[in-house]
């Protein structure tokens, strides 16, 4: 686990008065692409920061755009804490991970066009 990512995480919680929903929620919304993504090759440096870039837009709109719906039943996905445990955790493959960049770069894209038409 890196601990420069674990302190922005934490600063970003703070900053945008974000909850472990919050967060849990994006991760579960979207947890059918994470798993893809997940089980591909990594993000490097410039492709983590989209991810962290995602997190500072979504501080404009309380909006998280999923690419998949929800699924019905929650009890069968991870929880809040879990979804946290989750990212800090796994920032290493995340940061080798192509497939979540582009992930985590339409999250940024549709956030921006919603933005845009208001």
């Amino acid at each position: 686990m890196s601990s420069d990512f674990y302190e922005w995480l934490l600063l970003k919680k703070k900053e945008l008065r974000l909850t472990n929903k919050d967060i849990g929620e994006v991760i579960r919304k979207n947890e059918s692409a994470v798993q893809k993504a997940i089980s591909r090759q990594s993000l490097d440096h410039f492709e983590m920061q989209a991810l962290r870039n995602y997190f500072e837009k979504r501080s404009i709109d309380n909006n998280v755009f999923a690419l998949n719906e929800p699924p019905e039943d929650y009890s069968t996905t991870i929880t809040d804490e879990q979804a946290i445990k989750y990212i800090i955790e796994n920032e290493d493959t995340l940061m080798e991970n192509k497939m979540f960049k582009m992930w985590v770069e339409n999250l940024i894209n549709r956030h921006n066009n919603t933005q845009l038409k208001k």
